[in-house]
């Protein structure tokens, strides 16, 4: 027979706090992911936000020869840089990486560094300072000149910002 009669069990006194709307629709991460990844690009880099940092305006360099490229997202940069990994595997010619590795290094893949420049949930925002960032940088992996209208509107501002 066993010892263990309903009133020589242990009680235990659990407070768990009423839910309320908040708690039920407010999460602090939309991608709630922690980096567990060994050899992830882009949290080595990092000062404060991690990978799933979203609304960034990011700069890749090819760690071979210091050419760069700076983009945005509004994604989790996880996933553009995933995106952007993935094209330069292809060797695509239509990718800004892919283009490099093939008619840079022959074919030869190299290492990058991802660092943020700046973050910025809004759209225009964010788009005028990636046609700032990439003609303050003169980042010469991005091909297209569409950033030049915005960038002489900006031009006087220029000795405001530390750079």
């Amino acid at each position: 027979m066993s010892n263990s009669s309903p009133t020589s069990r242990r009680v235990v006194l659990v407070n768990i706090p009423n839910g309320n709307i908040k708690l039920q629709l407010v999460r602090n991460r939309l991608y709630n992911r922690a980096c567990m990844s060994e050899n992830c690009v882009i949290c080595p880099f990092r000062k404060s936000e991690d990978c799933a940092t979203m609304g960034v305006i990011y700069e890749i360099e090819c760690l071979t020869c210091q050419a760069t490229y700076i983009g945005e997202t509004g994604r989790p940069l996880w996933v553009r840089i995933n995106e952007r990994l993935a094209s330069k595997k292809r060797e695509s010619l239509i990718t800004p990486l892919g283009k490099h590795r093939k008619e840079d290094h022959d074919g030869a893949d190299f290492n990058i560094r991802c660092t943020t420049l700046a973050n910025e949930s809004r759209t225009s925002a964010r788009k005028a300072l990636e046609a700032f960032w990439i003609s303050e940088r003169a980042a010469r992996l991005n091909s297209r000149n569409e950033h030049l209208a915005v960038i002489s509107d900006l031009m006087p501002f220029v000795s405001l910002c530390e750079l």
